[in-house]
């Protein structure tokens, strides 16, 4: 069985801190879905996507996400700097 936890809260509240606190307490692993809206949001208006555009479900979909590092890669850019 899998297990996952989820953290929410305001901005600034430590929501990030104690998710990796706890993920190195327990060996897991940390995802921050934050990251995700960030990252289509920046490719949606690099593209002039709005967000009632159908072409961003598309964009999502092939969207090359990668988040195994501390810099979110998206098809091959760190865009850490810009989210």
């Amino acid at each position: 069985m899998s297990r996952i936890i989820t953290i929410d809260g305001p901005s600034g509240s430590g929501k990030s801190t104690i998710a990796a606190l706890l993920a190195k307490k327990m060996g897991w692993h940390t995802l921050d879905s934050g990251v995700l809206y960030r990252v289509l949001g920046f490719m949606a208006s690099q593209n002039n996507l709005t967000a009632t555009d159908p072409k961003l479900l598309e964009l999502a979909t092939n969207l090359d996400v990668q988040l195994n590092t501390k810099q979110p890669n998206i098809n091959g850019l760190d865009l850490s700097s810009v989210i």
